[in-house]
């Protein structure tokens, strides 16, 4: 479940992955919100908590959907998590993202939010 982060920047956006991350959250939330900006670029934060427990198969799915849809579309990623394999994961396909992707423990959620937010 996506449970939405105030960020007050002009196309940026926050999101606190609570328990699960899965499918509907990608059909219902992510994907509607970046087809509602077209070509514009978007910014994104993700925040996998400490309530975060597991990204389901059918989410997997639609990452790699959305990721190949809205390839262009991102002006900056932030991905903030204590979780190993999800900051591995994100460092491995940032080089192929044309977008500023950062990984940020989740002790340096402020951190990301300024980062996300600058220019």
């Amino acid at each position: 479940m996506l449970k939405s982060l105030k960020l007050n920047g002009h196309h940026v956006f926050g999101f606190e992955v609570s328990e699960e991350l899965n499918q509907e959250d990608y059909m219902y939330v992510l994907d509607p919100l970046l087809e509602k900006y077209g070509e514009e670029k978007v910014s994104l934060l993700l925040y996998f908590g400490p309530h975060f427990k597991k990204i389901t198969f059918g989410a997997a799915l639609e990452d790699l959907q959305l990721g190949i849809k809205h390839f262009n579309h991102f002006k900056k990623i932030a991905m903030v998590s204590d979780i190993s394999w999800i900051k591995h994961s994100i460092n491995i396909f940032a080089p192929l993202i044309p977008a500023d992707v950062k990984t940020f423990s989740n002790d340096c959620l402020e951190d990301a939010k300024n980062w996300i937010l600058e220019n």
